[in-house]
């Protein structure tokens, strides 16, 4: 309850972010950064993106982190996962440098290995969500209408530090239900939350990713594809090394090329 000595002892804490400090928001009327780790009830949306961009015309010299795109058909964005000879495994887009999703350079996760040569072709073979605030208790990934140029099932990996992705480890599950058989397989690299039987398969699903305590981490998924009308239900968990800071979507195989869909995340 409000009193008149609440308001004398409010009205001479200063403003601020330190402790006991009133806090007000900035000049474009948002919140400063501040720890909310005891804050609940509050749901944050990233921004969701398009995966029908399969392949990159571009060069990276050697030993450089700078993507050089002379063309692509779709919008890049940031967190697509790249392939091609000359990257490390899993190299991510991690900024825009002159290109903000069509031709121009972007910051590479990982420093080329050899050179990659101007007009080469590089394949998107999935899609890292990074930046995950360390007070988020539960990640929800969204996927809709999401195709692949192969077969290879859909799996959800986690990332640590600035853009360490974790492939080992996982105890995870996934079912496949169809109107007449059901199939149970296990996966140590991440969590399998789709199956695709043929490239024309279109997928949606709704994945969960619960904070059980510490850097343990559990995940439970629901996926809908057009593979013969299939169900496939998965559960993993898995304790990381260190605090999680992203999620990735892929594919178990990590060489088939997103070609449609749209994926977002949410967060609280």
């Amino acid at each position: 309850m409000t009193t008149a000595s609440n308001l004398v002892s409010h009205s001479t804490r200063p403003i601020g972010t330190s402790a006991n400090n009133l806090v007000a928001l900035d000049s474009s009327a948002k919140y400063p950064a501040a720890d909310g780790s005891q804050i609940t009830g509050v749901v944050k949306q990233a921004t969701a993106v398009t995966t029908n961009v399969s392949s990159i015309t571009g060069a990276v010299p050697n030993t450089t982190t700078t993507l050089t795109v002379s063309a692509v058909t779709g919008t890049i964005a940031i967190g697509m996962v790249l392939s091609v000879s000359g990257l490390p495994t899993g190299t991510s887009i991690v900024a825009f440098g002159t290109g903000t999703g069509g031709a121009g350079t972007y910051t590479l996760s990982a420093a080329a290995t050899a050179t990659v040569t101007a007009g080469t072709s590089i394949a998107v073979i999935g899609q890292d969500f990074y930046s995950i605030p360390s007070w988020v208790k539960r990640i929800t990934l969204l996927c809709q209408g999401v195709s692949t140029t192969g077969t290879s099932s859909l799996m959800v990996q986690l990332i640590t530090g600035t853009s360490t992705f974790v492939a080992t480890g996982y105890a995870s599950n996934y079912s496949t239900l169809s109107a007449s058989t059901m199939a149970t397989a296990a996966n140590t690299t991440g969590v399998v939350i789709s199956t695709l039987s043929t490239a024309a398969s279109v997928d949606t699903a709704i994945v969960t990713i619960d904070n059980l305590s510490g850097n343990v981490w559990c995940v439970n998924g629901n996926a809908g594809t057009t593979s013969g009308t299939v169900t496939v239900l998965s559960a993993g968990s898995i304790g990381l090394a260190a605090a999680l800071t992203g999620i990735r979507l892929t594919t178990v195989a990590g060489t088939d090329s997103f070609d449609a869909g749209l994926v977002n995340i949410l967060y609280e």
